[in-house]
């Protein structure tokens, strides 16, 4: 079963990058990678790893544009948690969004906090952490909005393909029914030829039995 690796923390001992802390959805497990490790699962494809993308150097960075993810913590001491990149928010503590989900009072996003806490945050709340920079990743504030990550690569590269071939399929019936109007226009002028010609019979006919009637009477009236 593919692994969705959420990145959590950087671990680090004094100076020396030691690795990433990930939370592995289903099962909410803790599960501890080296940089190469990350980069290796990237590349192979059968888990997948969120918060983090490979820049064109090869190299580990935020993905802001998939997993909105703007920062996340250092650990480099028992429970001491610093922010990877500098900002205004001067919180000691990220949350980030792995979910959401519909209840009575309204919409609950689910997340799991750089300590491992699962919470559940009301549109209210959410909508406040994303102003104060607390949340990291996994959604955005966009024209008043939350906006969530999905967690479903798979099933986007899926959902791309399928519209593709949509497309292609309109594109192709389109060019059907223009190859079928077109192959109607001549038959069509073809029939009303056929029509004017035999409307044209027909009158003709008529004219010459008018006037073989014509003659007969004529004959008729000198005979008597």
């Amino acid at each position: 079963m593919c692994r969705k690796l959420v990145v959590v923390n950087e671990l680090y001992l004094g100076n020396r990058q030691l690795g990433f802390e990930t939370f592995s959805l289903p099962k909410g497990e803790l599960l501890e990678f080296t940089s190469k490790q990350l980069k290796d699962i990237m590349k192979q494809g059968k888990d997948e790893v969120y918060g983090l993308k490979l820049s064109e150097t090869n190299e580990l960075a935020a993905d802001t544009e998939h997993f909105f993810c703007n920062n996340w913590m250092v650990k480099s001491h028992i429970n001491s948690l610093t922010p990877k990149f500098e900002s205004e928010s001067m919180a000691n503590i990220f949350y980030i969004v792995i979910g959401a989900h519909k209840e009575k009072g309204g919409m609950v996003y689910d997340m799991v906090s750089s300590r491992y806490e699962r919470a559940g945050f009301s549109e209210e709340k959410t909508k406040t952490l994303l102003e104060m920079g607390i949340i990291s990743a996994g959604a955005k504030l966009q024209d008043g909005k939350i906006i969530v990550a999905p967690l479903e690569k798979q099933q986007q590269e899926g959902h791309e393909e399928q519209e593709k071939e949509a497309v292609t399929a309109t594109k192709k019936e389109t060019v059907k029914t223009k190859e079928t109007a077109d192959k109607k226009e001549p038959a069509k002028e073809e029939k009303k030829a056929v029509t004017g010609t035999t409307k044209e019979t027909v009158k003709t006919k008529e004219t010459t039995m008018a006037k073989e009637t014509a003659k007969t009477k004529a004959t008729a009236g000198t005979g008597k």
